[in-house]
C-alpha cells in the first residue's frame, strides 16, 4: 500500500483523490485486523505516522514525504468515511 501511495504522490495526486482514498480504505481495512480503528483512533494513528521516529524510519526510504502525505490522506478518510 505504501509504495502505491508513493506512486500516487509521484503522479501529483492529492491525498483526497479517489485513487489515494481507495488505497487508504485498504489501509484502514488492514488496520482493523489489529485494532478497532474508529475515527479517533485512525486520526491518532495518522499523527503517529507523521511524528513518531519509528514510523518515519519505515516510510522515509519509500518516499521522504510519504509519512506526511499518508497522514493527510488518513485524516481525510477518517473525516469522510468514519462516523465514530
Amino acid at each position: 500500500i505504501y509504495a502505491k501511495v508513493a506512486d500516487c504522490m509521484e503522479k501529483g495526486l492529492l491525498p483526497t483523490s479517489d485513487q489515494v482514498q481507495r488505497l487508504i480504505k485498504k489501509h484502514h481495512t488492514f488496520t482493523e485486523q489489529f485494532n478497532h480503528a474508529t475515527k479517533k483512533v485512525y486520526v491518532a494513528l495518522a499523527q503517529l505516522y507523521e511524528e513518531h521516529p519509528e514510523f518515519r524510519k519505515q516510510l522515509d526510504p519509500i518516499h521522504p514525504e510519504l509519512a506526511s502525505f499518508i497522514a493527510q490522506a488518513m485524516k481525510a478518510f477518517a473525516q469522510q468515511e468514519l462516523t465514530t
